[in-house]
């Protein structure tokens, strides 16, 4: 038999409904916010030394662009988000590089990307970053162009560069944004070019400069040769190179600590990166890693000595 409802129960069921809605709503938010609650806030300064300029059409040069980034990187359960600045070593001016965006986790850290198109100029920014302990290393590939009244007036440039990061707490990071007229806070921005360097009690011979390194990867048949861009006393280097097929470019960085390393790499088709470790012969400068990529394929390179 048929329930014969009244406009009592109908009320009754509609507001049982708009409860059990509310309560759905509630128990999200707190999900929400409980999950960020517990997320970790860190600020980084990261010195930037650029490997490869690449200029058309003006006269940009390289400390006109040098400088170091100024990140706050937050990590919750959810995800990470990051936010980074730069300050040019000329003027110590900050701009805004990339605010609050979401990063996309790799094996060995993860990417962040933030594009700018519009009339006035276009920015496509990109850094990679390799997680080493409770710091990082990184690579940043830039793309700007700004239009001109002719021709030769334009601005275009691109470049890659790379760095380590140097964990400072807040009040440093909040410092960095305060104006002054002395030059002391650019000289922490500054890459010392001493003969020697110490980490993690180990004294390393500078070694930078540009070698070759060959590369196979499953899938092509063909041995990939490359340039790596390479500054040894700060125990980092820039990898550069292009697949064959005419399947894109590719780039990446690779990141020391005593005789062993990390390295990650990522290319223009479909996305498609590798992550892996690495050994340095410190007899000789030679560098081999091993790794896979997303598709689980084997990947090998070696630099050879110096």
């Amino acid at each position: 038999m048929n329930k014969q409802w009244t406009l009592a129960d109908i009320m009754q069921e509609m507001l049982a409904d708009n409860m059990k809605k509310k309560l759905l709503v509630y128990l999200l938010f707190y999900l929400f916010f409980n999950l960020n609650a517990n997320a970790e806030i860190n600020f980084f300064k990261c010195p930037e030394k650029i490997n490869n300029l690449s200029v058309e059409n003006n006269t940009i040069q390289k400390k006109m662009i040098e400088g170091e980034s100024i990140v706050k990187i937050e990590k919750s359960t959810l995800n990470i988000k990051v936010d980074i600045y730069f300050m040019n070593s000329q003027d110590n001016k900050i701009s805004e590089l990339i605010i609050n965006k979401i990063a996309n986790s790799t094996s060995l850290g993860f990417d962040v990307e933030n594009n700018i198109n519009n009339d006035q100029f276009s920015r496509e920014t990109l850094f990679s970053f390799i997680e080493i302990k409770d710091n990082y290393a990184f690579t940043r590939k830039e793309f700007y162009w700004k239009p001109g009244e002719y021709d030769e007036n334009e601005i275009k440039y691109n470049y890659t560069s790379s760095g380590r990061c140097e964990k400072i707490n807040k009040a440093k990071f909040d410092n960095f944004f305060e104006k002054t007229s002395t030059k002391s806070k650019q000289n922490t921005s500054e890459i010392k070019n001493n003969k020697t360097t110490t980490l993690d009690n180990v004294s390393i011979n500078e070694l930078s400069g540009e070698r070759t390194f060959a590369l196979s990867w499953e899938g092509y048949n063909d041995l990939i040769l490359g340039s790596l861009i390479f500054n040894e006393a700060n125990l980092l280097g820039t990898i550069n190179f292009d697949l064959p097929n005419k399947d894109g470019s590719c780039f990446g960085t690779y990141a020391l600590s005593k005789n062993k390393g990390t390295w990650s790499i990522r290319c223009d088709k479909n996305d498609m990166n590798a992550s892996g470790l690495l050994n340095w012969n410190l007899n000789d400068g030679s560098v081999t890693g091993t790794g896979k990529d997303n598709s689980d394929r084997k990947v090998k390179f070696k630099v050879g000595p110096n």
